[in-house]
């Protein structure tokens, strides 16, 4: 017998639509508290808009983040994390559920293993429910985001985004360029080299006296009145006639 091709998405239940359509019309939010996680029975099967409930239920816990899907604007991402405390089965079914206990909305998974810390490994499970609606904002999730677990690459992206965004910390920005513009107009900072650059320019304007130029951005002559046990090391151009330094 052929495999049947496997389908997988989330539907709004009829009681979820009924409620989403009442909280619509009333200008009121349906409160999302919980999410379900189970194993479909033990195969793969397709969720119905008439369920109330998971095929087979094995986890019920808190609801970690819901964000806008960044592709498609009337798309929730539902993020659930499974403790390490719950294991040795396959998740192959995710609900949401209202305040008061009504399945909302189902969807069915591709199977994916949910072990036990108890096996030696880390167990805990991170899945992501996509939940279409047509009002997005009638919703409203209670979550718990201190549950949440972040990848090594999130967290690396996320610290570089935050490293090159020119508004991060504008404070801390600010009272750098202060503390350095207030260092550099410093009378009294690095007394050592404003000596030094005292003493240097104290020299050179001597030099400026005695051969009447800028040596500081001009060239300069001297002239001998005998060249007699002068030794001068340059280099010739004979196109001018002289030493060159």
């Amino acid at each position: 017998m052929p495999d049947i091709e496997k389908r997988y998405g989330t539907k709004i239940t009829a009681v979820g639509a009924a409620r989403i359509t009442a909280c619509v019309l009333a200008g009121t939010k349906l409160k999302i508290t919980q999410a379900a996680a189970g194993d479909g029975g033990g195969g793969y099967y397709v969720p119905t808009v008439d369920q109330t409930e998971l095929v087979a239920e094995l986890w019920r816990g808190p609801i970690v983040s819901a964000v806008q899907n960044p592709a498609v604007p009337n798309m929730l991402d539902v993020k659930i994390v499974i403790d390490d405390s719950v294991g040795n089965f396959v998740c192959r079914e995710m609900g949401l559920f209202s305040e008061d206990g009504e399945l909302i909305a189902i969807c069915n998974t591709p199977d994916t293993e949910k072990v036990a810390i108890s096996t030696g490994v880390d167990g805990r499970l991170t899945m992501v429910m996509h939940i279409v609606v047509a009002d997005a904002s009638v919703l409203e999730f209670t979550i718990i985001p201190a549950l949440d677990v972040v990848s090594r690459e999130d967290l690396e992206r996320a610290i570089s985004e935050h490293n090159t965004d020119p508004a991060a910390h504008e404070d801390i920005r600010q009272a750098i360029t202060d503390a350095v513009e207030t260092h550099d107009n410093a009378a009294d900072v690095h007394p050592e080299l404003q000596n030094t650059v005292g003493g240097i320019d104290a020299r050179l304007a001597v030099l400026e006296l005695k051969y009447g130029t800028n040596i500081t951005g001009n060239s300069f002559t001297v002239t001998f009145a005998a060249l007699t046990g002068l030794v001068v090391t340059g280099v010739w151009n004979e196109t001018y006639q002289r030493v060159e330094f």
